[in-house]
């Protein structure tokens, strides 16, 4: 499994860039719930489109794996989040070396990213996509030209966000 650095790096490497059909900018983030489990963080993020009331919202989902948790606030478990009525309390998930897995609804994610993060590496976090159909390269080029994982435009501004807000240590 990867971490999120690793999974933004690829995003970024050459043979990977396509024009952007809708640029980041038009989407709005709406939601952002924690969900924490048995060592590990999920966090869920919602975007609305800007330019169309009536177009899709995606949900994305990022899981960060192997943290420490706790029932006290101390300086290796700032993050607290209340569960079933109980005061959970966890380290912060690492930029660098936490192993993350994400999945977002959208179609870029599926058809580009979603079977490449869940063949090769396991960092899938939803249910595993079939591979991209590639029947003639002319008309269905393929998308992801280097079979590696990566993010889709929503998870990658979902962890810019993140980063912002303190969540993630580098």
């Amino acid at each position: 499994m990867l971490t999120l650095k690793q999974l933004l790096v690829n995003r970024g490497r050459p043979g990977m860039h396509r024009a952007k059909v809708n640029p980041t900018n038009s989407y709005r983030m709406t939601g952002v719930v924690p969900i924490p489990m048995a060592n590990s963080l999920a966090v869920r993020f919602t975007f609305n489109a800007l330019t169309d009331p009536d177009a899709d919202t995606y949900t994305t989902l990022m899981i960060f794996h192997g943290l420490k948790m706790s029932t006290t606030k101390d300086s290796e478990h700032p993050l607290g989040f209340e569960v079933r009525g109980r005061d959970i309390y966890t380290s912060r998930p690492s930029f660098q070396a936490t192993q993350t897995g994400v999945a977002c609804e959208c179609l870029d994610y599926y058809f580009t990213w979603g079977w490449y993060n869940a063949k090769n590496t396991g960092n899938n976090a939803g249910n595993d996509p079939e591979p991209y159909p590639n029947y003639d390269s002319n008309y269905s080029p393929h998308r992801n030209r280097l079979a590696i994982p990566g993010l889709c435009k929503h998870l990658c501004v979902a962890a810019v966000y993140l980063s912002e807000q303190g969540f993630l240590t580098t």
